[in-house]
């Protein structure tokens, strides 16, 4: 058996995807489940919720001999399988993944197929931006994560005759 830990995809119920990460986490199993955040704007303010950034899937990194112990889970339905064998995905995606969502906090994923056998191992992989997109391409999952980047903000050097003529102007005004 191999005893080396790898990252796995963890089908869940709908919905059941925060409760089997904090299920596996309490097991001392590693784990992970991206979130999103999204801005919602109830009636008066703006407040942001983390919502499930891949519905139905978190990650799980476990050796073989842990997968028996998976089906004690309550809302973890299987691992998903790729060729008969538990699909196992590289440690640089899911790498990618948390930075990019650390970096730009909000992505929308776009499914390019699964597995992309073309990008497999294609330089494309990684964090790409441009303009004012940024892009991450996860060619074993078959996902390609885009986020909008905020405008930087610009630093101007202020004149030191500007504050005197501000205050002369509201001498003037008022």
């Amino acid at each position: 058996m191999n005893e080396t830990k790898q990252w796995h995809i963890a089908y869940t119920r709908p919905g059941q995807e925060k409760k089997v990460t904090e299920s596996l986490s309490r097991k001392k199993i590693e784990c992970y489940c991206p979130l999103n955040n999204i801005a919602h704007q109830p009636f008066y303010r703006k407040k942001t919720v983390p919502e499930v950034l891949f519905s139905s899937y978190s990650f799980v990194r476990i050796c073989e001999a842990q997968i028996p112990e998976l089906s004690r889970v309550n809302g973890l339905v299987n691992l998903v399988f790729w060729l008969n064998k538990p699909f196992i995905v590289p440690d640089e995606e899911i790498n990618i993944i948390r930075e990019f969502l650390h970096e730009y906090g909000t992505a929308t994923v776009e499914k390019i197929g699964f597995p992309n056998k073309l990008l497999v191992g294609h330089k494309q992989s990684g964090i790409h931006t441009t303009n004012n997109t940024a892009t991450a391409v996860l060619s074993s999952l078959g996902y390609v994560m885009t986020a909008q980047i905020k405008p930087s903000t610009i630093e101007m050097v202020v004149p030191q005759s500007l504050p005197t003529l501000r205050s002369i102007m509201d001498k003037i005004v008022g």
